[in-house]
């Protein structure tokens, strides 16, 4: 699931949430499970913090879950995003031209000579701000009595549907259990969690003439996005440039 456009960088907890709390609900609709094994790389700033934790406590608690994520030593390189990354890099590099979006989800759909079960969608309504949603049910951080809490030793992280969550410094069972819920008086009917709100990188008029200029050597769909993008993310820009579209064709694309 892509929710931005490749010149953004707005990947963050919320969005990484997004992604598994809609990857598990899917699963759940398909069969319903009672244990969930989480594998991801050790990233503080996307997959190891404590928002990530509130998360996968809520879902455990309310989805009557146990969750067990467990971070691999070998980070980026274990995860098999990054090898299918890898796979559909290679199919665009072989293209000497792309025009629009939709041509980057067709070549990552069908890179693979035997496709996963999966598919490709861009649809930021899939995205929801979690921070704000979770964080008051939660202490400012994990406590434990006789020991500190630190996130960044931890290789494993428990959660069971009775509230408890665990960790261990081993990838060897040896947990132990700490300190989270603030407020565990929490139900699926209590959380409404709305999408943030949806911002456009800004564009420089540089950017735009550069790009005007190319107009000639693109085909029509590809012009016409250009003039959306254009129109919709630009303070006082016509979107037309120098296109033959007029608005009314450009409403009904």
């Amino acid at each position: 699931m892509y929710g931005c456009m490749e010149s953004e960088a707005k990947k963050n907890t919320n969005s990484v949430i997004s992604l598994v709390y809609r990857s598990l609900i899917e699963l759940m609709d398909r069969e319903p499970f009672k244990r969930e094994i989480l594998f991801s790389d050790a990233c503080g700033g996307q997959n190891k913090n404590f928002l990530l934790m509130c998360f996968c406590a809520w879902f455990s608690e309310v989805y009557a879950v146990e969750i067990l994520h467990v971070y691999p030593v070998c980070g980026h390189s274990y995860s098999i995003c990054d090898r299918n990354f890898g796979i559909y890099g290679k199919k665009l590099k072989k293209l000497p031209i792309i025009q629009t979006a939709a041509e980057y989800l067709k070549i990552i759909a069908k890179s693979r000579e035997k496709p996963f079960p999966y598919w490709s969608t861009w649809d930021p309504s899939l995205f929801k701000e979690w921070e704000t949603v979770l964080r008051p049910f939660f202490k400012r951080k994990p406590t434990r009595k006789h020991s500190c809490f630190t996130l960044q030793k931890y290789c494993m992280l428990k959660y069971k549907p009775d509230g408890t969550i665990s960790d261990s410094k081993t990838y060897t069972p040896d947990f132990e259990d700490f300190q989270y819920w603030k407020n565990a008086d929490i139900t699926r009917q209590e959380l409404d969690i709305k999408p943030p709100q949806a911002t456009l990188p800004p564009l420089k008029p540089a950017k735009i003439a550069d790009v005007r200029a190319l107009y000639e050597f693109l085909n029509e769909e590809a012009r016409t996005w250009l003039n959306i993008l254009f129109k919709n993310s630009v303070p006082g820009d016509d979107g037309q440039g120098p296109s033959d579209l007029t608005d009314d064709d450009i409403s009904e694309y």
